[in-house]
């Protein structure tokens, strides 16, 4: 019975079945997958023991699984591209906390484009000023819904063009995220910036199920509109899920994660007192690769803040 839900919580997040999701959602978070493996290895131990052959393929397939997972999602060495460098990336979830030091941050970073979350509407008049005197010339900050889910693309390069994408709430409402298309010598290099449905905070778990079923809908429509716009680009935020968590299945499929091309260890950003997870990520479209990532602690946010340079693919 044992090895029996233990297969069960490894599988379910590979199988496309909607009547799972729930299930999906608790059986494809990353911590659970890690912890999942000294569990099954100590069954396998037992079953060794106990010489049931079955059981013990069973389990050996299983720690395969999750240890293939596991390694694929952190890399144990850096490979940086050998292409000149083209930009300098930040992501951060402010969490409404202001500007808060991050501003004077990605400007001693030497930013070339930044992506904040859950900027408050206070602070729109003030980025766009200090953002000005930075050398951030294009801003784009949008909202909806809950006025604290703010998404302000920050852009030293020039914005080719400004839009926005609607993606579905928790709450049954909706917001927008950012997108823009930034000249980057000469060519357009499309930028969205994100942040999915959370329930952190909301321990009811048909609250956290929906959470997980609402974020892969707007994965979805984020890896439509990716699809129907062929080109570089460059998806950038807070994904409120793991590398691993199905909802990013889709995603993953189109673009090339930036640290799993050049990053070396876990590359974890949450919380920001003890980060285990990673759910601030990087995506890209026609990029080499990054180098010289860096993580910052800033005011009072749960989120590490990440830098990163992308390096232009040769090709």
């Amino acid at each position: 019975m044992a090895t029996a839900t233990l297969a069960i919580l490894v599988i379910v997040p590979y199988l496309g079945i909607s009547l799972l999701d729930p299930l999906q959602a608790l059986a494809g978070q990353q911590i659970l997958r890690i912890v999942l493996i000294p569990v099954i290895l100590l069954q396998l131990m037992h079953w060794l023991y106990a010489e049931r052959n079955i059981e013990v393929l069973i389990s050996a397939a299983m720690v395969f699984i999750l240890l293939f997972e596991t390694l694929h999602s952190f890399p144990l060495q850096a490979d940086e591209p050998d292409s000149p460098p083209t930009m300098r990336v930040i992501t951060h979830n402010c969490q409404g906390q202001g500007t808060g030091g991050w501003l004077s941050w990605i400007n001693q970073e030497g930013a070339d484009l930044a992506c904040i979350q859950e900027v408050p509407p206070s602070e729109r008049e003030y980025i766009q000023r200090i953002g000005e005197r930075h050398g951030f010339h294009d801003q784009l900050i949008v909202y909806a819904g809950n006025p604290s889910a703010g998404i302000s693309l920050l852009s030293r390069f020039p914005f080719a063009y400004i839009d926005s994408l609607l993606i579905p709430e928790l709450d049954d409402s909706h917001r927008y995220l950012p997108v823009a298309g930034i000249l980057v010598d000469g060519d357009t290099v499309d930028v969205i910036g994100v942040h999915l449905a959370s329930a952190r905070g909301r321990a009811e778990l048909n609250i956290v199920g929906s959470a997980w079923t609402v974020r892969k809908k707007q994965a979805e429509i984020i890896t439509e509109w990716v699809r129907e716009n062929e080109g570089p680009c460059i998806v950038i935020g807070d994904f409120n899920s793991t590398p691993t968590d199905r909802v990013m299945r889709g995603l993953r499929a189109e673009l090339d994660d930036m640290w799993e091309v050049s990053g070396s260890g876990f590359g974890a950003t949450w919380p920001a007192g003890l980060p285990f997870l990673r759910i601030d990520q990087v995506y890209t479209r026609g990029f080499a690769g990054m180098s010289d990532p860096v993580f910052k602690a800033i005011a009072a946010s749960d989120h590490l803040a990440l830098s990163m340079t992308l390096h232009g693919d040769d090709d």
